[in-house]
């Protein structure tokens, strides 16, 4: 089994201009996703898929290091997905924290589409992972497991995982930028 499964190859042309739309639909730029798109614009040798997220590629994602103000969500290096999720549970709600609050509206953004489409994100706000750190976040991740896909982003994919654990898994529409081909 794989982690991605019905890959299409999409230009670079087609990714960059979809996460760039995203980016600035924003209310601040968020200058870390801008550096990782410069990069992506720096390296040549990398591919682009639409695909589906498999369960075992679900197991395998690594979410970025991430703090607000003085909580830290997931420590330096980037820490598996699975590891994370478990901050978001209702038992350990904490309203006040501006992460927890960005994820419940994810959270809320994903049945709303459930709901409308079947899918988990609007196409708007498709997802992306690579099999290489800093083509994900740039500077954010150590390297792990040969077959750890990196996310590329932090809410979308906190969120993601807290649906999961909760209404159990869906495949997951994504862009995915395969820089060593190790993951797939």
């Amino acid at each position: 089994m794989s982690n991605l499964i019905n890959p299409t190859e999409v230009t670079k042309e087609e990714f960059l201009a979809a996460r760039l739309s995203q980016e600035c639909e924003k209310d601040s730029l968020d200058k870390v996703a801008i550096c990782t798109l410069l990069n992506h614009l720096k390296h040549q040798r990398q591919k682009y898929y639409r695909a589906l997220l498999t369960k075992e590629g679900f197991e395998n994602l690594v979410i970025a290091y991430h703090k607000h103000g003085g909580d830290l969500m997931v420590s330096e290096g980037g820490q598996p997905l699975a590891d994370i999720i478990e901050k978001y549970t209702e038992a350990l709600r904490n309203e006040s924290n501006e992460c927890w609050q960005k994820v419940n509206r994810m959270k809320t953004i994903i049945a709303k589409e459930v709901q409308r489409s079947g899918n988990i994100f609007p196409e708007s706000m498709t997802p992306f992972v690579s099999d290489v750190g800093d083509l994900a976040i740039h500077g954010h991740y150590k390297q792990h497991e040969p077959e750890s896909l990196y996310i590329g982003g932090y809410h979308r994919f906190a969120a993601y995982g807290l649906w999961v654990i909760e209404n159990n898994f869906q495949p997951l529409s994504l862009y995915y930028c395969e820089g060593t081909g190790t993951a797939r």
